[in-house]
């Protein structure tokens, strides 16, 4: 027998473009400048290169 899927795990999957494009769109909505959106994407990239999936997830919790 399958094992059962866990379909908000599928529609939640994780992807580094797709949180970088979610990064790019709120830059946009608040207005920063194209220099600034740059140190936050470089700086982005950085941080998912140093940090778990799992400790991201628990900084926003405790947030």
């Amino acid at each position: 027998m399958a094992e059962a899927r866990d379909p908000f795990e599928e529609t939640h999957r994780w992807s580094n473009k797709a949180c970088l494009g979610y990064a790019i769109l709120a830059a946009d909505r608040i207005g920063l400048t194209e220099e600034q959106e740059h140190e936050l994407l470089g700086t982005l990239q950085y941080v998912m290169d140093m940090n778990t999936i799992e400790k991201a997830e628990q900084t926003y919790l405790d947030y």
